[in-house]
């Protein structure tokens, strides 16, 4: 199950402490470590029952097999040098395996068209086929599409795409300084620039149905921040971590533990008020009982979502014109997952498929495959199957998981310890578009299922992207210390969003800022996972 932490509360009765931070995602346990080995006393409250906020892996044993299901984030890049970095700092380097992405059978499903990643890399032109493309687009593929407009807003700002270096700084310039057609990127709709340099409408919805992910056509982001999430899943070489991505909090909950930093889960915030003296007393609520503190300063490593909720309870928040503005400034992104899981491995003999994605218009959206990390040329054991969602095709999802009874099997009459089982109409409905994706007539129920839709408030969605009109570095500059001893931090507001690596980021600029502590070196050599 989903790692959990003791309720620090009944063994850590003091009141007082240094700093107190609210959140124990990435961002906030990422703080305490870091703060903790400075020499300040840390605690830590969380209104959920576990540590880890968006990274959740489930672990399910079927027919004496291990398997890891991610609820949540799933992976990282080996660009990300700050969470490469606290990755060896944790000594969690030997964890780190391949994420693989998929093959030449892996399929697509557009438009009741059905072929493969080979026959589309053979034949660009199949997509003039099921698209009407504009000129600038026929023959060539979705990925490709994307990366010559990039490379030619790179060489209207005289950079070199061939040496351009896809880093967070450089992402944030090119956001705020670089222009297309004399605007600032900033300014541009992503939907409206694409539009611009030429491409047809029937074009853009074939790049957001190949690549799975709507929200950054759809929503008011800037073009910048779109360009920047998009580009990642363009030829990609993503890495993860044996055993889920939740062994990253866990170890951190680990060692701060070790060092008797309370973490007082199931604990939500009610109230913050400013004592005469400076320091702040927050009253958390935990089964109908109040915890009060009192802390010098406070640390919100909260989603955007997590700080509208507790704003009302903060005057020098709520009353905060600025701050109210700047929490607005990004677009949140529901995400969903549904995990299917099977005693025995279907898709690789039926369909050739060993990992990876497959995308589709159906509102399944994007169905990953994976192969088990200890066993890689085995296909016959158990192993499962995430249907990945954003917009509104995890509205869709989230519509028939309100419908019928839980889905549960004779092997698993009950979902694992932090799980939500999917419903009967979800399950039946993903197998009837996986008929269709995949030209099948005879796919197995599962044994078990888990079903996640990230819009929950406790959660703060799924990821994040700023505003069209947004000058993102002046906000996180002040959201760093909105309020005399308060400081934001999170995922939300960083300048690699959507990614582990933004928390972290954003934590080191807030600590540099307001606490005089420079970041981790880095590793002069990241690690390389086993291939």
């Amino acid at each position: 199950p989903t790692v959990t932490a003791p309720d620090a509360s009944q063994n850590n009765p003091s009141t007082e402490t240094d700093i107190l931070i609210v959140g124990a995602g990435m961002a906030g346990l990422y703080s305490a470590w870091r703060l903790q080995r400075a020499g300040y006393a840390v605690r830590i409250v969380e209104q959920l029952h576990r540590v880890g906020g968006r990274l959740q892996t489930d672990h399910v044993r079927i027919n004496d097999q291990m398997i890891e299901a991610e609820e949540g984030g799933m992976r990282f890049m080996k660009t990300q040098r700050q969470l490469l970095t606290l990755i060896e700092q944790l000594n969690l380097a030997g964890e780190i395996m391949p994420f693989p992405m998929g093959g030449a059978d892996n399929l697509y499903y557009l438009r009741e068209r059905r072929f493969t990643v080979r026959q589309a890399q053979a034949d660009p032109s199949i997509w003039g086929q099921i698209y009407r493309l504009d000129p600038g687009s026929k023959g060539k593929q979705p990925g490709q599409i994307l990366w010559d407009i990039r490379n030619s807003i790179l060489l209207q700002n005289a950079q070199n795409p061939d040496t351009w270096e896809s880093s967070p700084e450089n992402w944030t310039q090119f956001r705020l300084q670089y222009t297309y057609n004399g605007i600032a990127l900033y300014r541009w709709g992503f939907w409206a620039l694409l539009d611009d340099f030429g491409l047809s409408q029937d074009c853009i919805e074939m790049l957001y149905s190949s690549s799975g992910f709507i929200a950054p056509y759809d929503q008011l982001i800037n073009a910048g921040s779109a360009f920047q999430l998009v580009a990642d899943f363009i030829n990609p070489n993503f890495l993860a971590l044996r055993g889920g991505y939740a062994t990253l909090p866990a170890a951190l909950a680990t060692q701060l533990r070790a060092h008797r930093v309370p973490i007082d889960l199931d604990h939500e915030v009610r109230a913050v008020e400013r004592l005469d003296d400076g320091r702040f007393r927050v009253v958390a609520r935990h089964r109908n009982q109040d915890l009060a503190l009192n802390c010098r300063k406070l640390i919100l490593a909260v989603t955007q979502l997590g700080l509208r909720r507790l704003a009302p309870y903060a005057p020098m928040l709520r009353d905060n014109g600025q701050f109210m503005t700047d929490i607005d400034a990004v677009a949140d992104m529901p995400l969903g997952k549904i995990n299917l899981f099977y005693p025995r491995n279907w898709w690789t003999a039926r369909l050739g498929i060993r990992n990876g994605p497959c995308f589709t218009d159906l509102a399944l959206a994007m169905v990953y495959f994976f192969e088990r990390p200890d066993s890689a040329a085995e296909h016959d054991g158990a192993g499962h199957i995430t249907i990945y969602t954003d917009l509104y095709r995890s509205n869709f999802w989230t519509e028939l998981q309100a419908l019928g009874d839980p889905f549960h099997s004779k092997e698993f009459p009950v979902n694992p310890p932090n799980t939500q089982a999917a419903s009967r109409a979800v399950v039946t409905a993903v197998t009837r578009q996986m008929k269709q994706l995949f030209g099948i007539d005879d796919i197995p129920d599962p044994v078990l299922t888990t079903f996640k839709d990230w819009i929950d408030p406790r959660f703060g969605d799924g990821d994040h992207s700023w505003r069209i009109g947004v000058v993102d570095a002046q906000v996180r500059e002040r959201l760093r210390s909105p309020a005399p001893g308060v400081h934001v931090c999170g995922e939300s507001f960083s300048d690699d969003q959507a990614w582990v690596n933004g928390a972290l980021r954003s934590v080191d600029e807030m600590l540099a800022a307001h606490f005089g502590l420079d970041p981790m070196p880095f590793l002069a050599q990241l690690p390389d996972a086993p291939q």
